[in-house]
């Protein structure tokens, strides 16, 4: 969702684990590429939630029938804003 915020391990964690990654007809699974996380893909930087940045991250996707294909995600870590105190 637009505006949530989620933590480095519980993004891996959504696209790694299994209940996360089928789809709602149970045909179809989705996995990302877990060594383009830790290394970079395309020049982009390895993906951490603490450096802000742009992160290329890419996903398999997977059907009963055998079919797949890939899909890159662009995703922007923004500075955290700080509260100016007097």
């Amino acid at each position: 969702n637009e505006g949530e915020e989620y933590t480095e391990e519980k993004l891996v964690e959504m696209f790694t684990k299994p209940e996360w990654v089928k789809d709602n007809s149970g045909t179809a699974a989705f996995k990302v590429d877990k060594w383009g996380l830790e290394h970079g893909l395309d020049g982009y930087q390895p993906f951490t939630s603490k450096t802000p940045g742009e992160y290329k991250v890419r996903f398999y996707a997977y059907d009963a029938a055998g079919n797949s294909s890939s899909f890159d995600v662009y995703v922007k870590v923004l500075e955290p804003e700080v509260e100016e105190r007097t």
